[in-house]
């Protein structure tokens, strides 16, 4: 159950932040939903908690 949701790090040539994010994928999401969990979606921000 482990899923990246977004990864960010410097651009090896410039060093501006480089952001990837994915979509929480179905068997997950399918988890969350039997757990009655919120399914983490959108684009985090700084000061959101981890």
């Amino acid at each position: 159950l482990l899923h990246a949701q977004a990864l960010e790090l410097g651009h090896p040539r410039t060093g501006q932040p480089l952001r990837v994010e994915a979509a929480v994928p179905e068997d997950l999401r399918a988890f969350f939903v039997a757990a009655g969990v919120p399914i983490p979606e959108g684009p985090f921000r700084d000061g959101d908690p981890v």
